[in-house]
């Protein structure tokens, strides 16, 4: 009875463990869409794959360059309005006080590329003439 008594408590133990480590989980990820933004053109941030257990979470999105504040939120719209490599960072901080980020860069280009220019239209052929003799 004792050892059945202690092998249900090592089960109960090892339960609780699991679940107070699911529960601190935390972890910075996200996407940027467009991946190629042009300058002037928003640019939308999307945390929703990041993990953050221990709620309420903040998210916190700032520029590593120059350490300025870009926006917060789960998901942030944000308008670059200088081209060039930005290196932006995501900092989740969740109930308990615990940080996790994660960078990007996005490489933010001047203009949209313009197509290239379609051939001059060809003449059409003249239909020749034959001669009879």
């Amino acid at each position: 009875m004792k050892k059945g008594f202690i092998f249900l408590l090592l089960i109960f133990s090892f339960i609780l463990l699991l679940t107070s480590v699911q529960a601190e989980s935390l972890f910075a990820r996200f996407s940027v869409t467009p991946a190629g933004p042009v300058r002037g053109m928003p640019v939308t941030f999307n945390a929703s794959g990041s993990i953050c257990t221990a709620t309420p979470c903040i998210y916190r999105w700032t520029d590593d360059a120059d350490g300025s504040s870009l926006g917060i939120g789960r998901m942030m719209v944000f308008t670059f309005q200088q081209p060039g490599t930005k290196y932006v960072r995501l900092t989740i901080t969740d109930a308990r006080g615990k940080t996790a980020s994660g960078e990007s860069d996005v490489v933010v280009q001047i203009d949209v590329p313009s197509p290239p220019p379609l051939p001059p239209p060809s003449p059409h052929p003249v239909p020749s003439q034959q001669s009879s003799h």
